[in-house]
């Protein structure tokens, strides 16, 4: 049986993965490793998945957000960053203990699909 360029290593396509990622993520906030016991694919492909999750998303008119994370030494807040995977330490006290980032989806600001 050929596997077409868009499975994963399951052969799962990449799009109903990402159609459920997107699913599971308007019911609830959750964490790339929940995502991934969930899905039942690797933590990494999660993190993998989340760009085109973001465009899918959009497309639909959806959003998807990133809420803060934060250092668990010190508090520091995360608020302005854009990149959807977890930061390697806290710019504030250096600490690596930075809380496991989660996710959702919402309806976009402005409803439309496709628009950015």
């Amino acid at each position: 049986m050929a596997r077409g360029a868009e499975t994963d290593d399951v052969g799962i396509g990449m799009e109903t993965v990402r159609k459920k990622m997107i699913d599971l993520l308007m019911e609830i906030p959750m964490t790339a490793r929940q995502l991934s016991q969930v899905l039942g694919i690797r933590e990494r492909d999660v993190y993998e998945h989340l760009p085109f999750v973001t465009r899918s998303a959009a497309a639909r008119g959806l959003k998807l957000v990133a809420l803060p994370f934060s250092c668990m030494a010190c508090g520091y807040q995360f608020r302005e960053r854009k990149r959807l995977d977890r930061p390697g330490r806290c710019p504030s006290c250096k600490s690596g203990h930075v809380e496991e980032p989660r996710y959702t989806v919402r309806r976009s600001s402005n409803g439309e699909p496709g628009h950015r």
